[in-house]
């Protein structure tokens, strides 16, 4: 028999004090690398999942987010910004 793998489920409450208690540690908004780089902590995958993006989990957190990434900042027509 295969190895069984085993999941937990993080609450929205457990996700969000993570990111509040990072921010408080680093001393500012956590980046998505900040996850990668401290054990014990979920993957930005988990906040994708949940929230749909980084930046709306920061925002769920009560932080503000770090500078957008330009592909955030693009309409969803796919044009660039300021043009039509």
């Amino acid at each position: 028999m295969g190895k069984q793998e085993h999941r937990y489920t993080y609450t929205d409450h457990e996700l969000i004090e993570a990111l509040r208690v990072l921010a408080k540690r680093l001393g500012h908004t956590p980046k998505r690398r900040d996850l990668g780089k401290t054990p014990g902590l979920p993957s930005e995958w988990v906040y994708y999942e949940r929230w749909g993006s980084f930046v709306t989990a920061l925002r769920a957190a009560g932080l503000k987010p770090n500078r957008l990434n330009r592909a955030d900042a693009r309409p969803l027509t796919g044009g660039r910004p300021g043009h039509v």
